[in-house]
């Protein structure tokens, strides 16, 4: 995934009302909306979550960007955060969704977002902070401690006038690296999420299930030697199992790390045939 940068340094002493007229510049564009209070509210949002960084943001005007169907439908790192102390270091990238047919999809995509972001950076700042605690009650030094790693980034799969397909993933390097996706895959004509019942019909497990025997039936034995063994795969498929949308238009089952294997499988993926 090829990434152009233009970024610009803002000084730490920004102000919030300096970053609202950024947010507001970038969608100066806009149709007037109805939802404008919720516009509002997302731009308050992204100041609260400035705030809570307490460091210097960085503003990348076009990172990364998807001009599949024109000027309808695109995506775009907003911000970029780099944090760095004695505990952790923070590399944050904030995408934004931009849909002029639908301006109260659009708002409401880019607060999930805000939303899961500080969210999962919370989490990771208090997760540094005790992995920290624990390395000096056992008897390391300060000196000693390697700040833990946090990246927070997200990937577009797919993006066409129907459906938009991405991931926001965070991981963070303790001993060993733990990674949380969040899959989504909106439908542009419905704002909602699709679900693989809606996209696969009833009986969206048995098809599953047969796609994913097939796959698994090219392994070498070794490879399949890392599946656990007590549970058939038809065990594992949730309803609301993760997947997302690749740029051919397949679905695309993703299993993660020590979920139908050990470790050594890693994340696993499946291409759906329906």
């Amino acid at each position: 995934m090829k990434k152009y940068n233009a970024k610009v340094k803002i000084p730490k002493e920004l102000d919030l009302r300096v970053d609202e007229a950024i947010y507001e510049g970038l969608n100066s564009k806009r149709k007037e909306s109805p939802i404008k209070k919720i516009s509002i509210g997302v731009i308050m949002f992204f100041g609260i979550f400035i705030t809570l960084l307490n460091t210097v943001p960085v503003f990348a005007k076009t990172v990364y960007k998807i001009d599949i169907i024109g000027d309808i439908c695109r995506f775009f790192t907003f911000r970029e955060y780099k944090y760095e102390d004695n505990v952790q270091y923070i590399n944050i990238h904030i995408p934004e969704f931009h849909y002029t047919e639908d301006s109260s999809l659009e708002n409401r995509i880019n607060l999930e977002i805000s939303r899961v972001v500080h969210e999962q950076y919370n989490d990771a700042k208090e997760n540094a902070l005790e992995y920290y605690e624990a390395f000096i009650a056992t008897g390391g030094k300060k000196e000693d401690f390697k700040p833990i790693e946090v990246n927070i980034d997200y990937q577009i799969f797919s993006l066409s006038s129907r459906v938009v397909s991405f991931v926001l993933t965070k991981t963070e390097s303790f001993s060993n690296a733990y990674t949380t996706n969040y899959y989504y895959n909106i439908d542009l004509e419905t704002g909602r999420d699709f679900s693989l019942k809606e996209l696969l019909g009833s009986d969206y497990k048995k098809i599953i299930e047969i796609s994913i025997q097939k796959e698994i039936a090219t392994w070498d034995k070794e490879k399949q030697q890392l599946l656990f063994q007590t549970n058939s795969i038809s065990d594992y498929i949730k309803e609301n199992q993760p997947f997302y949308i690749n740029e051919n238009n397949q679905i695309v089952v993703v299993f993660e790390k020590y979920e139908i294997g050990v470790g050594t499988l890693g994340q696993v993926e499946f291409i759906v045939e329906p």
